[in-house]
């Protein structure tokens, strides 16, 4: 075979590919369209802004999340460096609710930045069952268990303006 032939077979056989993944990139592209026609977000997965209104139950996986008081619970990842500025921030609020910050890794600095915390060590399922998006996330939860806010910080003055907005047991 000389060298023209086998370059042709391969140029040929790259073709062929190069088909095939466009072929499969045009049908996800059919699916993703079909879905936001129909009103469907990606797998119309829920979301925790979707569980506003959702009673955690005393016991399970849910159940440190609660507080006597009410809580405000922060998810947060090891890595994440925006997580260590919520926790700062969050140092920084008065909130007469229990502070629970939910790892998804350990809580090795979280007694250092927040105190007054309670640590939920390896956290990864809890966030995913509560469809937590990213990390730093936070949800408010009155004293009935029940989640009555959530927040994606953006910026630093997110979480001051806020966590004063959720009201307190005797404020309903």
């Amino acid at each position: 075979m000389s060298f023209t032939t086998a370059a042709l077979l391969v140029s040929w056989l790259a073709i062929a590919l190069l088909a095939f993944g466009m072929a499969g990139l045009m049908r996800q592209i059919a699916v993703l369209t079909v879905r936001l026609e129909h009103g469907q977000s990606s797998g119309s997965r829920r979301t925790t802004r979707d569980l506003i209104g959702f009673s955690l139950p005393d016991t399970g996986p849910g159940g440190p999340l609660r507080g006597p008081r009410g809580s405000l619970v922060l998810f947060s990842s090891p890595a994440c460096a925006s997580c260590g500025e919520a926790l700062e921030d969050l140092a920084g609020i008065h909130t007469d609710r229990d502070l629970v910050v939910v790892s998804s890794g350990g809580c090795a600095g979280v007694e250092s930045r927040l105190p007054a915390a309670r640590c939920v060590e390896d956290g990864g399922d809890l966030m995913d069952r509560l469809a937590v998006p990213a990390t730093p996330y936070l949800v408010a939860i009155d004293a009935d268990g029940t989640i009555r806010d959530v927040l994606l910080p953006s910026g630093p003055d997110d979480i001051a303006a806020w966590a004063p907005t959720m009201p307190t047991q005797e404020q309903r």
